[in-house]
């Protein structure tokens, strides 16, 4: 019997992003594991990671990171919204949605988790190639088989949301947003969720350090991504 289609519940005002854990410059372990640590003692529930956000020796190393984490803390699973991105080739960069990619990519990333269970499966990127109702349809199985609890969405615009949320209901949308990125008020990102009551998840609030030193900046983004819901303070 198929699951009832349902939102993954965000909670808080403020995320965690992992990706400068171990991508480009590898924190330590311990030093990695005691930031996670503190950023839930801080009240943070709502974290994400990345199937390619390793190094260029490991790019697994983001979910390996995370498997030991759960290892050594399997008491904090549980107070954790973790959304995992996937299906980007870690040598190109590439997005692939294809049927095939969206399998492997979801298998490889639950096999990294305890009872092979993650809150969201967020596809990094829409390749163009396959509509994002044939992507949807393709994540829906893994979530009746219980291995994803549901959807986000990454870098889309209005109308890709709206497409998508008739097939099944997308429980965040992560795209970027700062003063000198400010596209999802204007194509349709901010109209469209605020109409479902869908939160944004606003990445690199900060414009990638500039705002705290720009000496420090470089073309990452920042850890922490705002989960403030735009459509009720930017609307």
């Amino acid at each position: 019997m198929a699951a009832t289609p349902k939102r993954i519940p965000i909670e808080g005002s403020t995320g965690y992003g992992l990706m400068t854990l171990t991508m480009n410059k590898i924190v330590p372990q311990d030093q990695a594991f005691e930031t996670i640590n503190n950023a839930i003692k801080d009240g943070v529930r709502f974290f994400n990671a990345g199937e390619f956000y390793g190094s260029r020796d490991d790019s697994l190393l983001n979910l390996k990171y995370l498997k030991a984490y759960f290892k050594k803390y399997p008491e904090n699973r549980s107070k954790m919204i973790i959304s995992v991105k996937g299906i980007i080739d870690p040598v190109t960069f590439t997005p692939d949605t294809s049927p095939e990619n969206i399998k492997k990519s979801i298998e490889n990333i639950i096999s990294f988790f305890p009872n092979k269970y993650i809150d969201l499966f967020e596809p990094a990127r829409m390749d163009l190639k396959h509509p994002v109702e044939d992507v949807v349809k393709s994540i829906i199985p893994y979530i009746e088989s219980g291995n994803v609890g549901g959807i986000s969405l990454s870098e889309v615009k209005g109308e890709t949301i709206e497409r998508a949320n008739k097939i099944y209901p997308i429980s965040c949308v992560e795209v970027e947003y700062s003063m000198w990125s400010t596209e999802p008020l204007t194509n349709g990102t901010n109209e469209v969720c605020k109409k479902y009551g869908i939160p944004i998840i606003a990445y690199s609030p900060l414009g990638g350090g500039f705002l705290t030193d720009s000496k420090m900046m470089k073309p990452l983004r920042l850890t922490t991504v705002s989960l403030k819901l735009l459509m009720n303070t930017l609307s």
